[in-house]
């Protein structure tokens, strides 16, 4: 299920969320872009609301990085630049992520139940997941070899999950296999923190590097959220509501 409201809630819900964030004595506020987003506001407005801020994004590019403390790089990426949710039908984008979907998963142009005899393999190609373009792993591609040059741990963000392993087979990045082979190839990314799948999940791939799906506020009372700490051997997220009030993930020596 999804929540949609009809304006003026729209604006309102946003406007109490963003001016929390204006109260907040955090130095920065970064923020990714997921499915619950695009389902209640298009990229444009997003782009004003949530990136206004920054010169290095644009409404084709919802990604960036940047490092809060010397030897950190964050990574966030935009998991649904490939989606049918709020693309203008007419854009290269619509196209890819309809043809994505039609090739793979034939129940919703039919209008079928969505995992009705699919595969667990093509299960994650439904409306409400989505991918990354070819320019945006291009550019992953350049931020990891930049961070290994410059010595640097990296950590990062996205809405969807990038391996079904710290999810779901449903709720997982649709090009999640070529993301996971890029980013295998480097040491230096260290953790991927995502949200989506409600549950949560966890897994530490064969590289040592923590994969982390918080689970949804949406649907925990208590909420859910946290902070990280990082350190140089390990990482420490200090929950509250549903995320443990302690998690250390230790991390892998990087030569």
């Amino acid at each position: 299920s999804a929540v949609f409201f009809l304006k003026p809630h729209t604006d309102e819900a946003i406007g109490k969320v963003l001016a929390e964030f204006e109260r907040s004595k955090c130095l920065s506020v970064h923020h990714t872009v997921g499915n619950h987003e695009l389902m209640n506001f298009d990229r444009g407005t997003l782009l004003k609301l949530l990136f206004s801020h920054r010169k290095d994004v644009g409404l084709d590019k919802l990604y960036y990085s940047f490092r809060p403390i010397k030897s950190w790089r964050f990574v966030l990426i935009d998991s649904f630049e490939l989606s049918v949710e709020r693309h203008d039908k007419d854009s290269a984008a619509y196209h890819e992520a309809k043809r994505l979907i039609d090739n793979n998963n034939p129940n919703i142009a039919r209008g079928r139940n969505w995992f009705k005899d699919i595969s667990k393999d093509r299960q994650r190609f439904v409306p409400y997941n989505g991918g990354l373009g070819k320019e945006q792993i291009k550019w992953i591609n350049n931020e990891l070899k930049e961070a290994t040059i410059e010595g640097e741990r990296v950590v990062i963000l996205s809405h969807q999950p990038l391996t079904p392993e710290a999810a779901s087979c449903q709720t997982v990045l649709w090009n999640y296999p070529e993301v996971l082979s890029l980013i295998e190839k480097f040491e230096c990314v260290c953790m991927v923190i995502a949200g989506h799948y409600h549950n949560g999940g966890y897994v530490k791939d064969k590289n040592g590097c923590h994969h982390v799906t918080v689970k949804a506020c949406l649907t925990c009372e208590e909420g859910a959220y946290g902070t990280l700490d990082v350190y140089d051997d390990r990482i420490v997220l200090r929950g509250r509501g549903a995320i443990p009030k302690e998690e250390v993930y230790h991390l892998r020596v990087v030569i």
